[in-house]
């Protein structure tokens, strides 16, 4: 979680929209809207990121979009260097925020399930090095963004 110094809604304004995902998402180099509303619960939209030289492409739906409060994606489908991955499963990310004092307090969170073995390990080392860093960035993103005049 992340205390910042702008209201709950000017931080959804930066993250409501899939053109503005690679401004904020750390290591997200594209956002592509693929069907359902443009914002909204059920919006599908594709992610193409570079994790150690490697392609890594995310399909997801918006699972939960509650304004100024909680934006939750499901992860459909992910690939990496185009063949599809499986080792992990029912992957959410969840973006959470509270008005506090004359700003907001901002959670980004990640969730999944792994069954027992290399994907469980595998799963374990990401999320404390690469995901731990991709957070605090991430974070820092939605501040810097959330923050400008025309944010």
């Amino acid at each position: 979680h992340r205390t910042i110094a702008a209201a709950t809604d000017q931080v959804w304004r930066v993250i409501d929209s899939v053109d503005r995902i690679p401004e904020w998402s750390s290591g997200v180099e594209s956002a592509l809207h693929l069907s359902g509303p443009e914002r909204g619960l059920g919006r599908k939209q594709r992610l193409v990121r570079i994790l150690y030289s490697h392609e890594l492409e995310v399909e997801q739906e918006v699972v939960v979009w509650e304004p100024g409060r909680i934006l939750a994606l499901g992860h459909l489908r992910e690939s990496v260097d185009g063949r599809e991955t499986s080792g992990v499963k029912n992957f959410v990310t969840t973006i959470s925020m509270t008005a506090e004092g004359v700003g907001s307090r901002v959670g980004l969170e990640y969730r999944w399930d792994t069954g027992f073995g290399i994907a469980w390990v595998q799963s374990k080392l990401m999320a404390g090095r690469v995901m731990g860093k991709e957070i605090i960035q991430t974070l820092k993103n939605i501040e810097r963004l959330a923050t400008e005049r025309d944010s």
